[in-house]
C-alpha cells in the first residue's frame, strides 16, 4: 500500500513540472551540433547530414548542348536539346523528326537496237540517290533486213550474188560474192558470140594478124593497106 501511494505521489509531481515548464515557456537550451555537410549540387547547397543545416547555395545546372540531327530519307532526327553537365539532369529534351522519305527521279530507259542493248526505265532517290527501281537489261534487237541486189555476168564482166544487210546499222547479213565472167561462147565457130553476138575476129585480132594490099601514101592521096585476119 504505502509503495502505490509512494508512485502515485511521483506520477503527479512530474505532470505538475511538466505543467509549470509548458506555462511559462520555459525553453531548453540549443544543443551545439558539429556539422557533417554533404558537398552542395545543382540544386541543393551544403547540407549537413546530422541537423540539416544549410549553408551558402545550390550550384545550379551546368548546362551542355545535346546537338541534334538533320532527318534523311530513311532515319528520324532529332531537334537540339539541353543537359546538365555535372548531374545529367535533362534539361530541354530532345524530339524525333520523322524520316524525310525519298525523292524519286525517273531513269529513262533505252530502246535496244541491233548493235546495242537496252535499258528499262527506273528510278532512285534525288536526294540519297538510292536506287528504287533497278533498270534491267533488254537484249540486243535483230536486226532489219534489207536486200542488196546481185548483178548478172556477162561474157566479159564479172557479176555479183544478191546479198543482205542490216538497213538501220549497215551490218552485211550476206556477203554478195563475185561471179566470173562467162567468156565468150561460139558453138557455130561462126566467129561470133552466140551470147552477146559480137564480131570476135573484128574485136579479137590475132596477133598473127597480116597487113595485104598496102598502098603508100603519095603527096597528094592517103595511104592504104588491109589487115587480113586468118580466123
Amino acid at each position: 500500500m504505502k509503495t502505490t501511494l509512494k508512485s502515485i505521489i511521483i506520477m503527479m509531481t512530474l505532470a505538475l513540472v511538466i505543467f509549470a515548464l509548458a506555462s511559462c515557456e520555459f525553453v531548453l537550451p540549443e544543443l551545439e551540433c558539429e556539422h557533417n555537410f554533404a558537398e552542395a549540387n545543382c540544386l541543393t547547397p551544403k547540407t549537413c547530414t546530422i541537423c540539416g543545416a544549410t549553408e551558402g547555395e545550390a550550384l545550379g545546372h551546368k548546362e551542355e548542348a545535346l546537338a541534334g540531327k538533320d532527318a534523311t530519307c530513311t532515319e528520324a532526327g532529332l531537334t537540339d536539346g539541353k543537359k546538365c553537365s555535372a548531374c545529367g539532369e535533362i534539361l530541354v529534351a530532345q524530339e524525333e523528326i520523322p524520316a524525310n522519305g525519298h525523292t524519286e527521279e525517273i531513269l529513262k530507259g533505252e530502246e535496244p537496237t541491233c548493235a546495242s542493248t537496252g535499258l528499262t526505265e527506273g528510278k532512285k532517290c534525288s536526294v540519297c540517290y538510292e536506287i528504287l527501281v533497278a533498270q534491267e537489261e533488254i537484249p540486243v534487237a535483230d536486226h532489219t533486213e534489207e536486200v542488196i541486189e546481185g548483178k548478172a555476168q556477162t561474157c566479159t564482166e564479172a557479176g555479183l550474188t544478191a546479198g543482205k544487210k542490216c538497213s538501220v546499222c549497215g551490218e552485211i547479213l550476206v556477203a554478195q560474192e563475185v561471179i566470173k565472167a562467162d567468156g565468150h561462147k561460139d558453138e557455130n565457130k561462126d566467129f561470133e558470140c552466140d551470147v552477146c553476138h559480137i564480131d570476135l575476129c573484128v574485136n579479137h585480132i590475132p596477133a598473127d594478124a597480116v597487113e595485104e594490099n598496102r598502098v603508100e601514101a603519095t603527096c597528094t592521096s592517103v595511104g592504104s593497106y588491109e589487115l587480113v585476119v586468118k580466123c
